[in-house]
């Protein structure tokens, strides 16, 4: 089975919502998934202020995540 880890970075949503199709896609497929995102770089009261959507169900990747 393999392993797919699907990181995204989404303000909107819009990405978000692709990333779990994705997700859906592969596990439909038989593999092993995990999504994560990346973490915001604006500070909070910038992002809200700018409409963006709050992810916080989801986890945070790590770079020792990512394969070399």
């Amino acid at each position: 089975m393999a392993n797919v880890l699907v990181l995204y970075y989404s303000t909107y949503g819009h990405i978000e919502r692709l990333a779990q199709a994705v997700a859906e896609g592969a596990r439909s497929a038989g593999a092993h998934v995990t999504v994560k995102r990346v973490p915001e770089l604006m500070p909070p009261e910038v992002a809200l202020k700018d409409g963006e959507k709050p992810q916080l169900e989801i986890d945070v990747g790590a770079p020792v995540e990512l394969p070399y």
